[in-house]
């Protein structure tokens, strides 16, 4: 009975670790540019949402560039590689490739609250601009799940 006992909970404990651990990092690499599962964080900051720090060459400055982002993801937020400075006016293409909506959120560096939240039906493409941001500051966007998405900012 003991011998029972045991064996039903290692299963119960491997499903769960099973379960747990795809829910941190789901995503499709075969079908992503320009996007992770961790957020970027501020070099200078003490501030971390994920394991690793980008370089000051994972920040695009949209005077000199476009940041360009595709993504697809089951079971995880999915945030761009590289954050974006420059504009006070940023400017977007989001393509929503699949039936559910799809929630972007803005935030800024070291920021724990979203500065803009963007919903894209499922199926469509929106196109817009997003006003008031501080052109010295960093900014990332944050995918909602499931996702399967492409666009860019300029």
């Amino acid at each position: 009975m003991k011998k029972i006992i045991k064996k039903m909970f290692a299963t119960l404990f491997a499903i769960a670790f099973i379960f747990n651990s795809s829910s941190i990092a789901f995503a499709y690499d075969n079908n992503m540019f320009n996007v992770s599962t961790v957020a970027p964080i501020d070099e200078d900051s003490q501030t971390t949402y994920g394991l690793d720090k980008p370089s000051s060459s994972k920040y695009v400055d949209l005077n000199d560039e476009s940041l360009y982002f595709k993504g697809k993801a089951n079971g995880s937020y999915l945030y761009t590689n590289s954050c974006f400075t420059g504009k006070e006016n940023v400017g977007y293409v989001l393509t929503n490739n699949i039936n559910t909506k799809l929630t972007v959120k803005l935030y800024k560096i070291g920021g724990m609250f979203a500065v803009k939240t963007l919903t894209i039906d499922g199926n469509s493409t929106s196109v817009g601009k997003i006003y008031g941001l501080e052109s010295s500051e960093k900014y990332y966007l944050r995918f909602s799940y499931p996702s399967d998405f492409d666009g860019y900012v300029v």
